[in-house]
């Protein structure tokens, strides 16, 4: 019996080859409407906290990721974030509570190696 792990997206763009292979590998990716006008760095971390819940994986951009956050979300264990730089992230908390951070943009992400913490 196979599992479903889901996926949530809230990243306001998202390539089809991304989806599509996430789908191939067993996994359900939601893309959920974000608040009209609300960039996703200005939503609240207890509106996160929700609409993760229970997701194995996050694709991010540029929302705030906090130790209280994650604290929040035990199962999350991979958090790809499609953008450039750490800045948002609390990395010495993603590193203590043992989940995994990527970095990558777009079409680069697919050919290239994706960035572990530094």
């Amino acid at each position: 019996m196979s599992t479903v792990r889901r996926i949530e997206l809230t990243r306001n763009h998202h390539d089809e080859a991304t989806s599509d292979h996430l789908a191939r590998e067993g996994f359900d990716l939601d893309c959920p409407s974000l608040p009209p006008g609300v960039p996703e760095r200005d939503l609240s971390e207890e509106h996160f906290a929700e609409l993760l819940g229970g997701a194995a994986g996050w694709i991010v951009g540029h929302a705030k990721i906090t130790r209280p956050l994650l604290e929040r979300l035990p199962q999350l264990a991979v958090i790809p974030r499609r953008g450039v730089g750490f800045r948002r992230v609390d990395t010495a908390a993603v590193t203590a509570l043992g989940r995994v951070l990527a970095i990558g943009g777009g079409e680069k992400m697919r050919r290239s190696p994706i960035m572990p913490l530094p």
